[in-house]
This record gives C-alpha cells, structure tokens and sequence, in this order.
C-alpha cells in the first residue's frame, strides 16, 4: 500500500474518533494548548531560581513571539479546514436539494404526460362514437315520427362524414404514430359506401340499402372498432 493511502485511511481514521468524541478531542487540544506555554513558563521560572534545565539562547519574550505566531498560523489553518469543511457540507446538501427536485421535475413531468395521452385516448374516443353514428339507424334515420326525407338522410350522413374527418385530422397531428392504422381506411370506405346509398332516388329505396348495409358491416364494425381502440391503448399507454 503506497504512503499517500496510508495517510488517507490516517486522516480518515483521525475524523471518525473525531466526530465519534468531538467534546474530548476538543477538551484534549485546549488543555494542551494551555499546557505547552505554561511548561515552558516553568522551564523558565526554575532557570531563573538557578536551576537552568536547558541551556538555550531564547528568551521568554521569544518564545512568547514565537508561540503567539503558532497560534495564528494554527487559527489561519483551522479556519480554512472549516471554510473547506462548510463548502464541502454545503455542495452535499445542494446535491441533495437538486435530487429532490429533479425528482419532483420528473414527477410532475411524467404527470403532464400521463394527461396528455389520457387527452389523447379521448379523442381516440370521440373519434370512435362518431363512426358509430353511420351504423346507428336511429342517427342516420332518426325517429320514426321525424319522417326523415332522402335529402335529410343524405344532409345527416354528410355532416357525419365531416364530424370524423375533422376528429381524424386532430389524430394525424397529435399522433402520427398510429395515423397509418387501417382501421382509419376502412372507416372512409364505408362512410363512402354508405354515403352512395343515401344519394339513391327514392326514399323507400335507400331505406331498404340502409339496412342491409347495417346488417353486413354492423359485426365487422364492432370488431374492428374493439381491435383499434385495444392497438391504440397499447400504442399510447406502452402496454405490453
């Protein structure tokens, strides 16, 4: 293990007693702050009574410059590791502050999604009650008392055809990713179809078409309509 690991697990080491025992560690460096001068001031006294202990040319005003200088530097130092420590503990809890809000970015983002394509299979939706219109003999006919003519039927289906082009229009905008669906021909074709029989002549005529158009395509319908919305659903919501 190289010396500069050593020193890391070292230090490493030294801060956990640290925040482990921070009152004893600091109990311990201000007694030996005061300890330190004041064996010195002793050493001294007892040079000054006769009873020199170490031979030395440095006066006790000297060591007093010397020590009031350690102290600054010490107090320069330990005011860096704590401007350091503070940065440090400032750009965790800011990391941890950002996390949380991209967090709730992301939430409310995937909410904003979730309600659009909700939006969307509405429309789908619409889109959907709107062709069952043209296989509704009620809309197409009304009521039996309302003795629709050809003109009215023909005035009916037509608005009808209209209705879901313009739905189908919005869908190619908001989602062209299913716009190539066939159940989007298949609807133009029988709107087509069914529109024919409704320009026929005689009222008693188109009637008979009518029904006869609903009793072969009303089954294919339900089924086509019940695969496109489950294709759409799976399409939109990424259902598997």
């Amino acid at each position: 293990m190289k010396f500069e690991d050593k020193f890391r697990q070292r230090c490493k080491g030294i801060i956990e007693n640290i925040k482990k025992s921070p009152y004893t560690w600091g109990l311990s460096t201000v007694i030996l702050l005061v300890a330190i001068p004041l064996v010195f001031w002793i050493c001294y006294f007892i040079g000054d009574c006769g009873f020199i202990l170490i031979k030395t040319s440095l006066t006790i005003d000297g060591f007093w410059d010397f020590y009031g200088s350690f102290l600054a530097f010490l107090g320069t130092v330990a005011l860096g590791a704590l401007a350091l420590w503070q940065n440090h503990k400032f750009k965790i809890e800011n990391d941890k502050a950002q996390s949380k809000l991209e967090q709730v970015n992301d939430k409310v983002l995937n909410l904003d999604i979730k309600k659009d394509k909700e939006r969307l299979f509405e429309i789908y939706f619409k889109y959907l009650d709107q062709t069952q219109n043209i296989f509704n003999p009620e809309y197409v006919l009304g009521h039996p008392k309302e003795c629709k003519d050809a003109l009215s039927i023909f005035l009916t289906l037509k608005s009808c055809h209209i209705e879901i082009l313009g739905i189908k229009r919005r869908l190619m905008f908001l989602d062209s990713q299913n716009s190539d669906n066939s159940f989007f021909q298949y609807i133009e074709e029988k709107s087509s179809e069914i529109s024919k029989i409704a320009m026929l002549d005689k009222k008693e005529e188109i009637t008979k078409e009518l029904f006869q158009f609903w009793t072969n395509n009303s089954e294919e319908y339900n089924k086509k309509s019940l695969t496109f919305m489950i294709q759409i659903r799976k399409s939109i919501f990424n259902i598997k």
